[in-house]
């Protein structure tokens, strides 16, 4: 999950909770074979102590070039100021390249599983004339559009807007004869512009979609506009259900309609076919569900209406360009399970024996009959067991669909922008538990 946030308090709770750990950052000596990798705290019990093996409880991953790095020895320091922090001293058989890795705990127990890996560079101390990273920011970097001549249509006028294009890009290339290899891929890309532009003028007739013969044409105006014209596909959407409690339907039996002109359709949000009986037919569209498999029932969840991401307690955060996966926010169900009624049995008088054999039984005697025989006597069923399980039963193959609900200026629901939608498809499901909160 790659969240950009303005502020981080959670680095400081896992520090000061005890029995929780997790990496700090990483530290790349000069031989770039040794590196240190600090922990919030003291070490785990796993890495304290020098001990073989202790190279299973660490994974280096990522590189482009250079990649399968080994992690041949793992020496731990332990700082006796209980203020400070420890670190590991790890070996490895090789370094790596320009691009990032990461180190990762793998099997030890009590980490906190937003600083279970650290990404790192080997080349973070070699030389480099490159200015710094931009600061963590959530606005989108605005870059600035170069000025172009849409009056240029032939050779010429192609020619001259390359070359000046090219004077505010490489200022010191100022080449300009003939036989030079950057003058020649020139006039080829002003050739292939001209032929473009004469190719446009020919075909004027498929530039509106008014005037368009060519079904090619027509499709590549609606892609103008964000739609697609599909070869011989009916028109589908994503449909989001809330529901009030959680129930299973059947494919075969519910449908999807527009919106009518009948107020009183309109007015309900479950239907009958038996209400459209006196609706036109031709005043709506009927969608059908969209399956895989069509004896395999739908399963709603009320926990499914909506679902929000888990930040670890930080503030000020947003999901960056990109990002491939996220935190979401579940809960616990707590159920009771209930087992079956036991009917009355015959009285008897319960020694004291029997009475030690069921613990959780007692005899209910009904007034007035206490000294009579055939007095009728109940077992009560045993304390009922408590079951708890995840709301959310979100699984691979699953959809979600992000959408802003607020503005992200102002915080108001009514600036929230229903054009921010976008539906994506789960891969991978990881479930967790937050031992901070």
């Amino acid at each position: 999950m790659s969240l950009c946030c303005q502020q981080d308090d959670r680095r400081d709770q896992v520090r000061r909770m005890k029995g929780l750990n997790g990496l700090d950052y990483v530290e790349v000596l000069d031989d770039q074979k040794t590196i240190h990798a600090y922990f919030l705290g003291k070490l785990p019990p796993e890495l304290e102590k020098n001990k073989p093996g202790i190279e299973q409880y660490l994974r280096l991953e990522g590189g482009q070039r250079i990649t399968d790095i080994q992690i041949e020895d793992v020496d731990p320091v332990v700082n006796p100021d209980p203020e400070r922090d420890d670190f590991l001293v790890i070996k490895l058989d090789k370094y790596g390249d320009f691009s990032f890795y990461t180190l990762r705990l793998v099997g030890v127990a009590n980490v906190d599983p937003r600083y279970d890996q650290v990404d790192f560079s080997f080349k973070v101390n070699c030389p480099s004339d490159l200015d710094c990273a931009p600061a963590c920011t959530c606005e989108p970097t605005v870059f600035s559009e170069p000025e172009i001549n849409y009056l240029a249509k032939d050779y010429q006028s192609f020619r001259q807007l390359i070359l000046d294009r090219l004077s505010i890009l490489i200022p010191e290339w100022k080449e300009r004869h003939v036989p030079d290899i950057g003058i020649m891929l020139v006039e080829v890309l002003a050739y292939t512009g001209d032929y473009l532009s004469y190719y446009q003028d020919a075909v004027a007739t498929e530039a509106y979609i008014d005037t368009a013969r060519q079904r090619i044409s027509v499709r590549r105006h609606a892609r103008l506009v964000d739609y697609l014209l599909h070869e011989g596909c009916n028109a589908r959407a994503w449909v989001c259900i809330e529901v009030d409690a959680d129930i299973e339907l059947d494919v075969s039996d519910i449908s999807f309609i527009t919106s009518t002109e009948d107020a009183v359709v309109q007015a309900r949000n479950i239907l009958k076919w038996e209400d459209l009986a006196n609706v036109q037919a031709d005043s709506y569209e009927v969608f059908e569900p969209l399956v895989a498999d069509r004896f395999v029932r739908i399963k709603l969840l009320e926990a499914h209406n909506q679902i929000n991401f888990y930040t670890f307690g930080e503030d000020l955060c947003c999901l960056e360009t990109g990002s491939t996966s996220a935190t979401l926010l579940d809960c616990w169900i707590v159920t009771q399970e209930q087992k079956p009624y036991e009917a009355p049995t015959q009285a008897k008088e319960l020694s004291d024996s029997e009475n030690a054999k069921e613990p959780d039984a007692y005899e209910i005697v009904k007034e007035g009959q206490k000294n009579s025989k055939d007095q009728s006597a109940y077992k009560t069923a045993p304390k009922p067991n408590y079951k708890k399980e995840r709301a959310l039963k979100l699984k691979p193959g699953d959809v979600l669909i992000f959408e802003e609900v607020i503005g992200p200026i102002t915080g108001l629901p009514a600036d929230a922008d229903p054009m921010r939608r976008h539906a994506v498809r789960i891969t991978s499901v990881t479930p967790g538990e937050d031992k901070l909160r």
